[in-house]
């Protein structure tokens, strides 16, 4: 089945365990009960930017998102070693209607110590993050914004600049090395990465529900509701 004909978005909850099938069906069976994907934020959309940190693994940013890959069900097996057995799936037309989108890869070249175009734009962005940080604009910003609206002076073009810049742009970029072999858990290209700030509703978008067989009969008895979504993992 190709990714057009499938219109399916997987969010597998066992990233740091992806081994421990015990833990991992328990975060499962939390996901079904409170009907979303991700924890709400009173702050909503949050971005926290630390320049000490440098933005290969997209850990300059610490920020309210939910992540999903674009991955045919019967070619996911390298993306479950990394995440674990057990996740969902989503309708990618109705996450695309909230904002989801594909995150933006840029690959660095190891193999070449000398640089590639991807590790040249990796530490000039480092260095304006850092750049950024230091000065930052003056005067407080806007909190809060009509999309569309004109803006009326050059600060509020600077602010939505940097604004843009951060939730728009940075936060939906992703470097990777491009020498790393296909199933190497860096090589994140594989994965075709989307991405959503803030939680996601179950009720509109759930598709399937992904478990390995042994754990089926378990979690029909806690969700019979979902009984005919669940697919066993690849």
């Amino acid at each position: 089945m190709s990714m057009l004909e499938n219109g399916t978005l997987y969010h597998f909850v066992g990233w740091g365990s992806a081994e421990d099938d015990e833990k991992n069906f328990d975060t499962l069976c939390k996901v079904l009960t409170s009907k979303q994907v991700g924890r709400p934020s009173s702050a909503g959309t949050r971005l926290e930017i630390d320049p000490t940190r440098r933005p290969q693994k997209g850990e300059l940013i610490k920020q309210s998102v939910t992540c999903y890959c674009d991955i045919p069900r019967n070619e996911l097996k390298i993306h479950l070693s990394k995440y674990g057995r057990f996740g969902v799936g989503l309708d990618r037309s109705q996450l695309s209607r909230w904002g989801t989108r594909p995150v933006a890869y840029v690959p660095f070249m190891s193999k070449y110590p000398g640089g590639t175009a991807g590790s040249f734009l990796l530490r000039d962005l480092d260095a304006l993050l850092k750049g950024m940080h230091a000065f930052p604009l003056g005067g407080p910003a806007e909190k809060e914004r009509t999309v569309g609206v004109p803006l009326r002076s050059r600060a509020e073009v600077d602010d939505r600049l940097e604004s843009t810049f951060y939730k728009d742009f940075l936060a939906f970029l992703k470097f990777f090395d491009g020498d790393l072999p296909v199933d190497h858990p860096e090589y994140y290209y594989a994965e075709r990465e989307w991405r959503k700030f803030d939680v996601v509703d179950l009720e509109l978008t759930l598709r399937e529900i992904v478990v390995p067989a042994a754990y089926e009969r378990a979690l029909v008895s806690r969700f019979p509701q979902h009984a005919e979504k669940i697919r066993p993992s690849p």
